[in-house]
């Protein structure tokens, strides 16, 4: 099945939802009815997988996570241009004898590279080298992963995040690029949020209104911002740079000409065999967090594909989830009333202490027509 969901990252309003195949009407009282006859649940079971996903499944998110371990490494003041002593596309670390894999060799060997370039061995070094085992953790736990949403929907899932106490060596390394914990994709969209936002960790919500308190700061406007210039690089130059193919003619030409900026990260999962425990050959989930414009985002969706055909490398995220993302938030910069280069935003020190944006189809361009700067760097680190 495929699901997707669109927000609005500095709100966290949700604009748009979807999973096909999905309950089609009638169809729930169909399952209900022939459940009273059968005597069983089978059909309210297969309503509820027909229902809206994405904040029921619970999976390993894989390389959408590598941006949030690069926000602790900026945090501790490692350099994006680091040296990272990757050398081939299969290595082992200090004499071990795990080896870690990646499809290809990575050509840029710094943190930046290993996020851009979705590198295994490369986040491994980072937070396994430069990282202590708490930052890995403490900033998955920080953004989200292992706690609801709040989101206004029945059955959300926690997700699961080991407490530190039961992290060995084997979950630290693993944790850099996206295994060992269960999340929602509605959590890792959460996430996403805080860095398009400039550091605000927000609910998702089906329904605009006013916070009761402030939202908290999660990160830096410092090192938000930079979490964005790398994930529009992954973009523009590295494993989510096909994308323009698959968005709206204008909008290419936008984005060959530099006019406009996409952000968004890639991840490809293998699923686990239920018989055996191990990691499946053929069966995959590929998803992809994204947002445009870089700064100042209007738009951000999640896309998950689970069980894609491995047909010509169809499972892989970069070839079934980031394509449609692209064309979702494309559809999304077209609508009527929109432009994404005069964008107004509310100074939140003024009204809602939440609020940092409330967008609408005429009230986008302030009365100038020029874009005002939202108050994003409080200084605060989380």
């Amino acid at each position: 099945s495929v699901s997707a969901m669109v927000v609005d990252p500095f709100t966290g309003e949700t604009l748009a939802m979807a999973t096909v195949p999905g309950l089609q009407r009638g169809q729930l009282t169909e399952f209900a009815n022939q459940d009273l006859v059968n005597g069983n649940r089978e059909g309210m079971e297969t309503a509820y997988g027909l229902m809206a996903r994405l904040h029921r499944v619970s999976l390993e998110p894989g390389s959408v996570v590598k941006p949030l371990i690069l926000a602790r490494a900026l945090e501790l003041g490692v350099p994006l241009d680091l040296p990272l002593d990757v050398r081939s596309k299969n290595q082992r670390l200090d004499g071990r004898r795990r080896l870690f894999r990646d499809s290809s060799l990575l050509k840029e060997k710094t943190p930046e590279g290993a996020v851009v370039f979705s590198s295994n061995i490369g986040m491994v070094l980072l937070g396994v080298k430069h990282m202590k085992k708490s930052d890995v953790e403490s900033i998955l736990r920080r953004f989200g992963f292992g706690s609801k949403t709040g989101i206004e929907l029945p059955g959300e899932e926690y997700g699961q995040l080991k407490p530190l106490s039961r992290w060995n060596r084997f979950s630290w390394e693993t944790a850099c690029y996206g295994y060992e914990m269960m999340v929602t994709p509605v959590q890792v969209l959460r996430a996403y949020m805080a860095i398009a936002n400039g550091g605000y960790l927000l609910e998702p919500t089906l329904i605009r209104k006013s916070q009761d308190s402030p939202a908290p700061i999660i990160l830096s406007g410092r090192v938000a911002g930079e979490c964005r210039r790398v994930l529009g690089r992954a973009v523009s130059d590295g494993t989510g740079r096909h994308i323009v193919h698959h968005v709206s003619p204008e909008m290419r030409e936008l984005i060959r000409e530099g006019k406009l900026k996409m952000a968004g990260k890639t991840g490809t999962t293998k699923l686990m065999g239920p018989e055996t425990g191990l990691s499946s050959e053929d069966k995959y989930d590929a998803s992809y967090a994204g947002f445009d414009p870089v700064d100042h985002a209007r738009f951000l969706t999640v896309v998950l594909v689970e069980e894609p055909t491995p047909e010509n490398n169809m499972y892989y995220a970069s070839k079934s989830a980031a394509p449609l993302g692209a064309q979702i938030l494309s559809a999304a910069m077209n609508l009527p009333g929109f432009d994404p280069f005069s964008v107004a935003y509310d100074d939140p020190r003024e009204s809602e202490p939440l609020i940092l944006a409330t967008h609408g189809s005429a009230d986008n361009l302030s009365s100038s027509g020029s874009q005002v700067e939202p108050a994003r760097d409080s200084g605060q680190e989380g």
